[in-house]
C-alpha cells in the first residue's frame, strides 16, 4: 500500500475533469459535474426531469461537435462524452424521439440525434409483467394468436437486469448514458423484482461509472421529498438533481435543486433555481438562496 503525498493527491484530484451541466448559470457556479459520475434525476413527470435530460444530452453533443454554437465556455473539451446512449425499459423508440422533438429546438434535436443511439428494452421488460395476452399482442402489433411458448418464457428480472447491465458495460466508456427509468424498476417490485436487486443495479452503475469517465443519468419520476427522505436510494449514486413543480392558482412554477455529489458541489447555502421549458429546451431563468 502506497501512502499519499500532497503532490500526488493533488495530481489525482485534478485528473478528474468536469462535464458541463449545459447551463451557463450552473456551469458558472460549479464548473460542471465530476467526470465519472452517476446522477439521479428525480422529479414528478411535469417538473422538467425528462426535459433536462434531453437538453443536457443535446448540449453536450453541441459542446463536443459544434463548440462555436455552445452557450458557455468549454474548459476541458477532451472530457466531453463522444455519444449519447439512451436505454429505455418502458417507452418505445418512436415515442421517445417524439418527446425529444417536442422539447428541443430544431438545432438541438438535430445535433443530439446525429450522435444518439436508443436501446429499447421495453419489449423484454413487458414480457416479464403479467399483462393480459390480448393487450400484449396489441402492444406488439401482432394480431395472430399466441398459442406457443415465447422464446423468453425462461426470462427473469435477474436475467433482464443482467442483459441491461451487459449493454451498459459495452457502451459506457467515454460516453453519456441515460437510463429510463428507475420508476419502471420500482414498479416491477409488484411483479417479483426485489428492492435488493434494484439497489445492487444502482451500486453497479455507480462503481462502473467511475471507470467509464463519462456520465450516467438515471431518471426517476418520483417526488423529490420522498426520495430525499430515503437515505438508501438518495445516496445510491454519486449525486442527485431534484426537480419540483408548485401549482399556485393558474401558475405552475418549476424549480430545481442540486444534491451534494459527495461534497464536490457543496456550497454554504442551498440554492433553488427557477427553471422553465422553452421552445429550445430546458433552461434556468434565475436562482435564489434559501
Amino acid at each position: 500500500m502506497t501512502d499519499e503525498t500532497p503532490i500526488g493527491a493533488k495530481r489525482a484530484s485534478r485528473s478528474i475533469g468536469r462535464i458541463p451541466f449545459g447551463s451557463p448559470t450552473l456551469d458558472g457556479r460549479f464548473s460542471g459535474i465530476p467526470a465519472g459520475s452517476s446522477v439521479l434525476l428525480c422529479g414528478a413527470p411535469d417538473a422538467g426531469t425528462d426535459a433536462y435530460a434531453h437538453t443536457h444530452a443535446a448540449s453536450l453533443m453541441t459542446a463536443r461537435y459544434y463548440p462555436g454554437m455552445y452557450d458557455g465556455r468549454i474548459t476541458t473539451p477532451d472530457i466531453l462524452p463522444e455519444k449519447v446512449h439512451y436505454v429505455t425499459v418502458d417507452r418505445t423508440r418512436s415515442h421517445l424521439l417524439h418527446e425529444m422533438d417536442s422539447v428541443l429546438g430544431a438545432r438541438r434535436f438535430n445535433t443530439l440525434t446525429e450522435h444518439l443511439h436508443i436501446e429499447d428494452f421495453s419489449d423484454r421488460f413487458l414480457d416479464l409483467t403479467p399483462m393480459p395476452p390480448s393487450l400484449r399482442q396489441a402492444a406488439r402489433g401482432d394480431t395472430t394468436a399466441d398459442d406457443g411458448p415465447s422464446e423468453r418464457d425462461d426470462a427473469t428480472f435477474d436475467s433482464f437486469l443482467g442483459e441491461v447491465s451487459d449493454y451498459l458495460v459495452s457502451v459506457g466508456d467515454d460516453n453519456m448514458v441515460v437510463f429510463d427509468s428507475l420508476t419502471a424498476l420500482n414498479g416491477a417490485r409488484a411483479f417479483g423484482l426485489s428492492q435488493a436487486d434494484i439497489l445492487g443495479f444502482l451500486s453497479g452503475i455507480r462503481s462502473a461509472a467511475e471507470s467509464w469517465g463519462g456520465i450516467v443519468s438515471v431518471l426517476h419520476h418520483a417526488r423529490p421529498e420522498v426520495i430525499r427522505a430515503d437515505e438508501i436510494v438518495n445516496t445510491a449514486l454519486h449525486g442527485c438533481l431534484y426537480f419540483y413543480t408548485n401549482d399556485s392558482g393558474t401558475n405552475a412554477q418549476k424549480t430545481m435543486r442540486i444534491g451534494e455529489f459527495g461534497g464536490a458541489l457543496s456550497r454554504r447555502r442551498q440554492v433553488v433555481y427557477d427553471t422553465q421549458v422553452t421552445d429550445s429546451g430546458f433552461s434556468i431563468s434565475s436562482n435564489r438562496r434559501v
